[in-house]
């Protein structure tokens, strides 16, 4: 319990002005494999309530995130300050006279560099998905089966025939995809001759490696 004043109720325990709320502002950190959680106690004035909901939430938007249960934690922590923090805003301004002035709250949170945490967190797992997608290597043509949909990331479209291909597996579905492998004859030399035999094919893909080759026979998607 915070200070109190004689006929005045609470006291703010920051700036002993009034008039206050008791109410409970509440952090939270990350540390990989540690968690830590702070308490704020009142009793605050409007001013220094803010203040300090403003603080701790920029604090925990910063660094609330780094470990795993800190990405279930602090989001909770986050939203059960709201509450207290509708509370202090509601109340009139701090009365003239107290022993120090009370806090500046600064700016809102959502303007406060802090919040680039919250960036962080979307963006990092977004990065990921993309790098893995792009070194994934069953996007690598020797994983490529019939059925499987192609692209050459080296294709012009003035260019009939592509000499240094490109070659990447897709999704069928993938706006990307220009050709769906028809067959996949391995130990080949002779393309044109490997996908003689499937007459519904319209085009090849030829890798040759030290020890092995192969053919994608490859038809045109419409």
């Amino acid at each position: 319990m915070g200070p109190s004043g004689s006929g005045r109720g609470l006291l703010c325990r920051v700036c002993g002005g009034g008039p206050a709320l008791d109410v409970t502002f509440r952090g939270h950190r990350g540390f990989v494999v540690l968690m830590q959680f702070v308490t704020r106690p009142g009793p605050y004035c409007r001013d220094c309530g803010l203040a300090t909901f403003r603080a701790t939430t920029a604090d925990s938007l910063c660094r609330g995130w780094w470990s795993v249960l800190s990405l279930v934690v602090n989001p909770v922590t986050i939203l059960s300050n709201l509450p207290a923090r509708r509370r202090v805003a509601a109340l009139p301004e701090p009365l003239p006279g107290a022993p120090i002035p009370p806090l500046d709250g600064g700016r809102p949170v959502l303007l406060r560099p802090s919040v680039l945490g919250v960036l962080l967190l979307i963006l990092v797992p977004a990065l990921v998905v993309v790098v893995l997608a792009l070194t994934d290597p069953r996007s690598q043509p020797e994983h490529a089966r019939a059925g499987d949909c192609v692209y050459d990331r080296n294709a012009r479209p003035e260019l009939v025939d592509d000499p240094h291909p490109d070659v990447k597996v897709v999704s069928c579905t993938d706006t990307r995809a220009r050709s769906r492998v028809v067959a996949r004859v391995t130990g080949t030399i002779d393309a044109r001759a490997a996908c003689a035999a499937h007459p519904d094919a319209d085009g090849y893909f030829v890798a040759r490696e030290d020890d092995t080759s192969y053919t994608l026979c490859l038809r045109t998607l419409n």
